[in-house]
């Protein structure tokens, strides 16, 4: 996948999980099927606090899945997210302003005397 700079090409946060989910079954089922009887905490942090809890729900729905065939069934026990962004529908625009003026200050991209 290719893009521009700005662009995720196909990937969104639908496949991201997917991909995660079906990665984690993978590496159970070879890697890691040392790890297959030891609980599983899914954790993240930032933008996890969405990616978290959708795996998460993937791995339920896959738990409670009695037609579903596969032998590797983790031993999920919860999860856990810190300091989560949870979604952008509902933020008030004028907070990018702010939030791009101290993130671009705060990594140096422009001085203290301009900042203030």
């Amino acid at each position: 996948m290719a893009g521009d700079g700005y662009s995720c090409g196909d990937w969104n946060d639908e496949t991201t999980t997917e991909i995660n989910y079906h990665f984690l079954l993978n590496w159970l089922a070879t890697k890691g099927s040392d790890f297959l009887d030891n609980d599983l905490y899914v954790v993240g942090e930032s933008y996890a606090g969405l990616y978290v809890p959708m795996v998460s729900e993937q791995i339920l729905k896959g738990l409670q899945n009695t037609s579903d065939h596969t032998t590797v069934k983790p031993n999920f026990k919860g999860f856990a997210v810190g300091d989560g962004c949870i979604g952008t529908q509902d933020i008030d625009p004028a907070f990018y302003t702010v939030f791009n003026v101290e993130f671009l200050h705060g990594h140096g991209q422009f001085s203290d005397k301009l900042y203030r």
